[in-house]
């Protein structure tokens, strides 16, 4: 009677086989699970990061007066936020679980105790000061820095004042890997293993995205924070910027309503710092993917990391004129660019701003 079944040797090969599909494709998945479960992270601690803000904000009005220091702003901000430590700028590894924080893109680590001031976190704005440490009640570890300037106009409306603190913190509390930044794979792909995570705009990396030669030094976010009528009402009409506009690089400001763009401009540091007509065109050529049928389909590797999928639009640092700036449209297979431009004091819902640097 002929028996049924395998031997011993077509075991081992299927076996081989099943290892070999594993080994391909477990690591991508347990890399989307734990990109998922940070992000499901990243969205409770800064939620809980804002309440506190704002109850700061609407108990003592703190758009109204300028804190001394980081610190001084930070203990204000613990009589409505639970935290278990306050650390000065000098004391920044008492808030920290560790001292050494490994930066994929530069590839190499960085001191915590050396995170003293706001350039070590990237931030050019003059008016964010020396940094402090503090650890949640979740034991979540920060390092961030008050920008004082963020209450010179008193009359711009704010939802809250979340953009008057930008810094970093470590999603998995003690846990390692202690890494910033995101890892660029053999194949030009992106992967993150970080769970230092940067916010409004700090950062421990000079890009914190790398495609090709393009060096995004923050990722798109919606250009919904205009300069004020106030503020640009004052250029008009032999364009003298105020010092809240100076240094910026503008040309114009639309004196008769908010500007988004330069809104987005100063969030920047300067308007050459917003991407040109050309490297948005290259970046869309990573964006979309053309078969050999001629199919076009989204790497979706490039638009989960940019944290933004077409169909969108997105600013050039090219003003056209008073009232308009040129755009980049990335529609759901192509990218086009619109040299009429778009409205800069208009708020669009799906209009975007990313910084860039050399």
């Amino acid at each position: 009677m002929k028996k049924c079944g395998f031997t011993f040797a077509e075991m081992l090969i299927a076996i081989t086989i099943v290892g070999v599909v594993a080994s391909m494709t477990l690591p991508t998945l347990i890399a989307k699970i734990n990109d998922k479960v940070n992000q499901n992270s990243k969205s409770v601690i800064e939620k809980k990061l804002i309440q506190g803000l704002n109850m700061l904000n609407s108990q003592e009005n703190g758009l109204s007066h300028s804190y001394s220091s980081s610190e001084e702003f930070v203990n204000s901000l613990s009589k409505y936020m639970k935290l278990n430590k306050i650390c000065e700028k000098d004391n920044l590894k008492q808030c920290f679980p560790y001292d050494e924080i490994f930066v994929n893109e530069e590839n190499k680590g960085v001191k915590v105790s050396n995170l003293k001031t706001a350039g070590n976190l990237q931030l050019t704005d003059k008016g964010f000061k020396d940094t402090a440490g503090f650890v949640t009640a979740n034991g979540i570890p920060f390092i961030v820095s008050y920008n004082q300037n963020c209450i010179e106009d008193p009359d711009r409306p704010m939802e809250s004042i979340s953009s008057c603190v930008a810094g970093i913190y470590d999603i998995n509390g003690s846990r390692k890997p202690n890494k910033f930044g995101y890892e660029t794979n053999e194949d030009g792909t992106f992967s993150s293993t970080s769970d230092i995570i940067g916010f409004n705009g700090a950062r421990l990396s000079k890009c914190q995205l790398k495609v090709d030669n393009l060096c995004i030094t923050q990722l798109p976010f919606l250009a919904n924070e205009a300069v004020s009528v106030k503020e640009c009402s004052k250029t008009y009409p032999y364009n003298v910027f105020p010092d809240s506009l100076s240094g910026l690089g503008i040309s114009y400001c639309y004196p008769y309503s908010g500007d988004y763009w330069i809104g987005a401009v100063k969030k920047c540091g300067h308007k050459t710092n917003l991407p040109s007509a050309t490297q948005l065109l290259n970046l869309a050529q990573k964006i979309y993917i053309t078969d050999e049928d001629g199919n076009v389909t989204v790497n979706t590797n490039i638009t989960d990391v940019l944290g933004i999928a077409p169909p969108f639009k997105m600013w050039t640092r090219y003003e056209l004129w008073v009232d308009r700036t040129r755009w980049i449209n990335f529609g759901t297979s192509n990218a086009i660019s619109n040299d009429y431009g778009a409205v800069r004091h208009v708020k669009y819902n799906d209009m975007y701003v990313m910084c860039v640097g050399n």
